[in-house]
């Protein structure tokens, strides 16, 4: 066997995926996942991975898909991309889709121990639970890996369009669901940003993409004719406190873990112009206050401090050459109002998400059958 990678630090800091292929990083590892049943997916083009065998993916409760129309024998086994090293996806024996991931190598990290504390045992299958379950942990020499059921190649709240105001309510209240069971943890994620809610759709996009819809058509039913659930991923910027800790002292000062403020780019909050500590609870709700925020606008996240590009833009790509957002319409005041607490500058303005997942489900149950059905 080739060495080992020494830390996640000098996995993430691989020139992956230009010089070398995020695959490429994990052949030290074929034999040991081998012996315990899984295969390793293929390097493809690019920083994508292929699946190992011809075999259609066994059904496992983890995703979804929709029958083609031209061909409902036919089945996408669409594919994974990734450009670190830390994820490999693999399939197991009897033909399940997993994605692997590497939570720590050496010492504890936190990515670990939120995943043992929150998707690991009965835990993980509690009802309002909208972390990624483990189904086994594995550990060679000093690395240990969660392995997990593989879900949707992308965010679905921002890439399908809505039904009507139901279908855009019950997708924000699964994911104030799923940060207010967090914090009932005392986990903060701090990066719940695009790409950090994946769902149980696998295969052909879905029926109706913001990116093409025709919005003056009504929207085809989606999410309301399976079990749609969307999950939260990605916990290596978290911060956690002990179960039985002081609420005094959960705070916590400067970027999430593993950022640097100069090369933060992600939205900034606003708790990031002061070294003051904060409350990182807070800050989950303002960065989801601020994902509400985007899509009821009909726009995508965009850093608040973008410089100007090295390379001037060419004719027809600059920002004042994109079509303006369309605000999706038909949207109750009462969650607006709600939105709008919950991005408050001064976090003490904010709702708790706990706080913020009553007071929608209020909303929401309060709302006629005609307000429901409202297209947006």
């Amino acid at each position: 066997m080739t060495s080992l990678p020494q830390s996640i630090k000098a996995l993430k800091s691989a020139p992956t995926p230009h010089e070398i292929h995020p695959r490429a990083l994990w052949e030290p590892f074929e034999e040991f996942f081998a012996s315990h049943g899984i295969t390793l997916w293929k390097a493809g083009k690019n920083a994508t991975m292929n699946v190992p065998d011809d075999r259609v993916r066994a059904p496992d409760g983890f995703f979804y898909r929709i029958a083609s129309p031209w061909d409902p024998e036919s089945f996408s086994e669409g594919g994974f991309m990734h450009t670190l090293a830390t994820l490999c996806p693999g399939r197991t024996k009897d033909g399940r889709d997993v994605v692997i991931r590497i939570t720590s190598i050496g010492d504890d990290s936190a990515n670990r121990i939120a995943l043992e504390r929150l998707s690991t045992g009965n835990v993980a299958s509690l009802i309002g639970n909208h972390t990624v379950p483990v189904l086994q942990w594995l550990t060679l020499e000093n690395i240990t890996f969660a392995v997990q059921p593989m879900l949707s190649p992308e965010d679905p709240t921002s890439e399908y369009c809505y039904e009507d105001v139901e279908d855009l309510l019950r997708t924000m209240l699964q994911m104030l669901e799923g940060v207010a069971f967090c914090h009932s943890k005392l986990v903060a994620h701090l990066d719940l940003w695009e790409g950090n809610f994946l769902s149980n759709y696998f295969g052909d996009r879905g029926p109706a993409t913001f990116s093409k819809h025709d919005r003056t058509k009504p929207v085809p039913p989606f999410r309301s004719t399976f079990p749609f659930k969307v999950y939260i991923i990605d916990f290596e910027n978290c911060v956690l406190f002990d179960e039985d800790s002081d609420p005094d002292t959960h705070v916590h000062s400067g970027p999430p873990p593993g950022f640097q403020i100069k090369t933060y780019t992600r939205i900034k909050y606003p708790e990031l112009r002061s070294d003051a500590p904060y409350n990182p609870f807070l800050v989950d709700v303002w960065q989801l206050g601020t994902r509400f925020k985007c899509l009821l606008g009909g726009y995508a996240e965009m850093p608040d401090d973008l410089e100007e590009p090295d390379v001037p833009w060419e004719e027809g790509e600059g920002p004042e050459d994109e079509e303006p957002p369309v605000p999706l319409k038909s949207i109750p005041a009462a969650v607006v109002t709600l939105v709008d607490r919950m991005t408050a500058e001064d976090p003490a303005e904010r709702p708790t998400a706990a706080g913020a997942l009553a007071e929608l489900r209020n909303i929401l149950a309060e709302l006629s059958k005609d307000e429901l059905k409202a297209p947006v």
